[in-house]
């Protein structure tokens, strides 16, 4: 009888369950679960600026490559111009580019460095370099090309020599020059870039 009592109360005990085991567990599931929430609404949010962002530059890349065709256009308009007149036609700052100032102004220059770089690699060599430097460079051509131009008026306007002004056009004509090849080569890549990133974003067909 005796026997049977103690194999009782062993047995019991084996199948008692821990009990100073279960809060932990519980509270740790717990913490797992919201840790997870918290890092999938984190990984979410971060998917979710990441695309705004490539949305913002890849708007920004658009209007800069509508302003340099703008740009070229204008060009052509001046060249054109002072072909039917036979004459330097005295401008004042006759290109304006408000989109690359604005982004100046703000910070989606970093945006658009951002979205570049996936492509950076492919449209630099030795002879192309960065094309954020290119863009940076020919714009600073474009204000070049303006200061010549007021230069060119104000010393027209003063009466200088033909041979003054003849410098000065032969520096307007070759600063033209640079921005009319770069601006093409530039809206280029852009135009490269922006449909190559199209097709990577776009999702792969099941």
């Amino acid at each position: 009888m005796c026997s049977l009592l103690l194999n009782s109360t062993s047995t019991q005990g084996i199948f008692d369950p821990d009990w100073s085991q279960f809060v932990p567990s519980i509270i740790a599931t717990i913490v797992g679960f919201f840790l997870a929430l918290v890092f999938q609404q984190f990984l979410y949010e971060k998917i979710k600026e990441g695309s705004q962002n490539r949305k913002k530059a890849k708007a920004q890349i658009d209007k800069i490559k509508n302003e340099l065709l703008g740009v070229i256009n204008e060009i052509e308009k001046i060249v054109e111009a002072e072909q039917e007149r036979q004459t330097t036609l005295a401008y004042i700052d006759p290109i304006k580019t408000p989109v690359w100032d604005a982004v100046l102004n703000t910070n989606e220059l970093q945006l658009i460095s951002d979205y570049l770089y996936k492509s950076r690699k492919k449209i630099s060599d030795k002879n192309n370099g960065d094309l954020l430097t290119q863009i940076f460079s020919l714009y600073g051509l474009i204000s070049e090309y303006n200061k010549w131009h007021n230069l060119y008026s104000e010393n027209r306007a003063a009466g200088r020599k033909k041979e003054d002004l003849l410098q000065i056009h032969q520096s307007l004509e070759e600063t033209q020059k640079e921005i009319m090849d770069e601006a093409n080569k530039i809206v280029g890549l852009l135009t490269d870039i922006v449909n190559r990133r199209k097709s990577e974003d776009k999702p792969n067909a099941s």
